[in-house]
């Protein structure tokens, strides 16, 4: 089995059986992003030792049984989602020394179901563009030919699990950037439903405009990563972006959920702002949500 190219779902059921270690994946998937760096250049920021660390408490959590969905399975996030500690310039020279001291709370939710991650992945400048070009980072190319683009701005995410340099990748799009990149590379991706997918801490540019999401080599695996509980998620801030006030905003969330919940028992509800938690009637209104999408599924 070669571990670089099989489906994410094969790779988490062989990782199951033990059949193969977190760490031995990770190793082949370093190894390959090593000879494949510099002809590609899909990576913006490597995390080799924080992603073997990660690979190692993959293992232990295998070996107790109690591994995530998504445990030990290597993974990038793109440049321009927020990893504390890390670096998230976003392709441009004016954001080269910022590092946030958050962490998103899409890649939060990576890596509490398991996900190893080992690379940022490249954009274009302030991810504005069709095609994966940037001061810092340079050229990334597409992997099927390396004269023409991978797309953007989620090029070097798309560049790497069509390489096989991971299964699974989290984009952002806000015109395309998922979904170009997913086209020209031969991948599985697409722009989720707004506020489906938590973004927050994030960047301000695009606040109202951009969704997180998955880039993967099939359908299925795909279908693995956004119905897994890191990507399972509605973002209940937005509507207060869109200008509804709070009060409004939690009727129109509740009303959502009930109809939402008559076609799918399962949508989770995992995250929401705390600042507009200020009454009793929107804290109340907030159970009820909390209710309407954890009752068993209708009919």
């Amino acid at each position: 089995m070669d571990v670089c190219e099989v489906s994410a779902g094969e790779l988490r059921a062989a990782l199951a059986r033990r059949e193969v270690s977190a760490a031995e994946v990770l190793e082949a998937v370093l190894d390959r992003a090593d000879r494949l760096s510099e002809p590609l250049n899909p990576f913006a920021v490597r995390l080799d030792g924080r992603a073997r660390a990660a690979a190692a408490g993959a293992d232990l959590a295998l070996a107790r049984g109690t591994g995530g969905p998504l445990c030990g399975l290597p993974v990038t996030i793109k440049d321009s989602h927020y990893l504390a500690g890390v670096s998230a310039a976003s392709g441009s020279r004016a954001l080269v020394d910022f590092v946030p001291a958050q962490t998103s709370a899409a890649v939060e939710r990576l890596e509490a179901a398991g996900a190893v991650i080992f690379a940022k992945t490249t954009t274009p400048e302030f991810c504005y563009f069709g095609i994966t070009e940037s001061p810092v980072n340079g050229r990334t190319s597409n992997p099927w030919d390396l004269g023409r683009t991978p797309g953007g701005s989620s090029g070097g995410a798309g560049a790497a699990v069509a390489a096989g340099l991971g299964p699974l990748a989290l984009g952002g799009d806000g015109g395309g950037s998922i979904r170009i990149p997913a086209a020209f590379c031969g991948v599985v991706g697409f722009k989720p439903t707004f506020g489906l997918v938590p973004r927050e801490p994030c960047s301000p540019g695009w606040k109202t405009l951009v969704s997180y999401g998955p880039l993967a080599r099939s359908v299925d695996d795909a279908r693995l990563a956004l119905r897994e509980r890191p990507f399972q998620v509605m973002d209940v801030s937005l509507f207060g972006h869109m200008g509804l006030k709070p009060d409004a905003a939690y009727a129109a969330v509740v009303d959502i959920a009930r109809a939402c919940h008559r076609f799918r028992g399962d949508l989770g509800i995992l995250w929401h702002n705390d600042e507009v938690l200020r009454t009793a009637r929107q804290k109340r209104w907030y159970a009820e949500l909390i209710a309407a999408v954890t009752a068993p599924t209708r009919a």
